[in-house]
């Protein structure tokens, strides 16, 4: 039996840059949080895959993305099948990712319970977008569909409120949306790292997010959170991936659990979260 976490994910900013085919090309500034999904592996001794889901809805395996990247894991490294129990610890169509996280976890796993020590980039590029992030996460820049990225060794310390609307957004029907009603004004990401690499800073005039309109137009409740939120006073506040989740960055730890228990008071589902090196934390 083995275990490995990946860990949710807030993109500081997030910009559509252009589309090519079926794909929007993006460029984007994320950070790992303090809430992760869990993967354990039982290795069998046939070539089948069992898949439990604990913590959240359990759907048929093969629309589950633990499941595909097990499976896509098999296939590359010619291995057996495994039972696999994930244990759900990010909200689901939130847009912290989730959905990738739970596929670098598997991959994870999987890698430590069949020894293999080769670089897993390629099969994680074909389960998702995020997920060759996920493998490592912490601080960096994501281009093209997300996977040229570009890591930072120095992990900022943000605290944020994260506040979760009830219901979360399809992540392709938002770009579709997109495509017919355009996006938000473009970020410096440039600046937006350099100020927090060199001086610990939030620019807040760049913590921005081109598929916001998209986004609320498909749920309201997320311009009602922003304006919750914003009348808190903190130092940025922001919509993370396709939505729904909104984030708000205070100066302390304290500042974010009391903004937090301020939003749910108003029926505004919330937690306080820190950035967190993951590589950190599995040592």
């Amino acid at each position: 039996m083995t275990t490995a976490k990946a860990y949710a994910k807030i993109n500081l900013s997030l910009v559509a840059i252009g589309k090519y085919g079926d794909f929007h090309e993006l460029d984007t500034v994320v950070i790992s949080i303090d809430l992760f999904d869990k993967v354990v592996v039982r290795p069998r001794k046939d070539d089948k895959i069992t898949l439990k889901v604990v913590g959240a809805d359990d759907i048929p395996p093969e629309h589950n993305n633990a499941y595909k990247a097990a499976l896509s894991f098999k296939e590359r490294f010619n291995t057996s099948g495994a039972d696999i129990t994930l244990y759900k610890g990010i909200p689901k169509s939130g847009g912290l990712g989730g959905s990738s996280a739970s596929s670098a976890a598997t991959l994870k796993a999987m890698a430590k319970a069949f020894k293999i020590g080769e670089d897993l980039e390629d099969v994680a590029n074909l389960t998702g977008s995020d997920t060759a992030f996920q493998l490592k996460g912490g601080f960096a820049r994501l281009r093209g569909r997300g996977e040229k990225i570009e890591f930072f060794d120095k992990i900022p310390k943000i605290h944020f409120t994260v506040a979760i609307p009830e219901k979360g957004v399809n992540t392709k029907e938002c770009f579709e949306t997109y495509d017919r009603v355009g996006g938000e004004g473009l970020a410096d990401n440039d600046k937006l790292i350099s100020l927090l690499l060199n001086d610990g800073k939030v620019d807040k005039n760049n913590i921005v997010n081109s598929l916001y309109r998209s986004a609320v137009s498909l749920n309201g409740e997320i311009e009602r959170i922003i304006r919750a939120s914003e009348a808190l006073c903190p130092i940025a506040t922001g919509m993370t991936g396709s939505g729904s989740t909104v984030f708000s960055i205070f100066e302390t730890r304290e500042l974010c659990e009391w903004a937090a228990d301020k939003l749910i008071k108003e029926g505004i589902r919330a937690i306080a979260v820190d950035s967190v090196s993951p590589f950190a934390v599995e040592k």
